[in-house]
């Protein structure tokens, strides 16, 4: 069974799908990334997002092990979904805390400026400045 996302497409918090969110503990507890596999997000927008903070909860080894177990990945949201979560969460705390992948309690930071070149790289170099834009009510038109 695929594990339930939202409308948006963003995977629903595990605690919606009866799993617990932790505090760490050393050897019971490891991380789990709500949008998982980590082999489907590639490029940098999907990097970033997938290891957003607030999309990065620490589980019980035995419930991270079960919930693989009974669900296959979340389909990837769209890419309007990922900018908008990252937004959001660039708008509350003012940087872009993402957790590392190999290192899993340990995280970076993404100031503004950065992230507003990754995104526009992204956008412009992957078609979906129009899609953002239309569904953000901005105004665009081909050249």
């Amino acid at each position: 069974m695929r594990y339930p996302t939202n409308k948006s497409g963003l995977a629903l918090p595990i605690q919606e799908v009866g799993f617990e969110v932790v505090q760490h503990q050393r050897r019971l507890t490891n991380r789990h990334h709500l949008q998982f596999e980590r082999n489907n997000y590639t490029s940098p927008l999907q990097r970033v997002f997938r290891g957003l903070c607030s999309r990065v909860v620490d589980m019980r080894i035995i419930d991270h092990n079960e919930l693989h177990e009974t669900y296959s990945a979340p389909r990837i949201p769209s890419e309007v979904a990922m900018i908008d979560c990252v937004e959001e969460y660039l708008a509350t705390y003012g940087v872009i805390d993402v957790v590392r992948e190999k290192r899993t309690h340990q995280t970076y930071q993404i100031e503004s400026g950065t992230w507003q070149n990754i995104k526009s790289q992204y956008r412009s170099g992957h078609g979906v400045q129009e899609a953002y834009q239309s569904a953000n009510g901005f105004a665009y038109s081909r050249p």
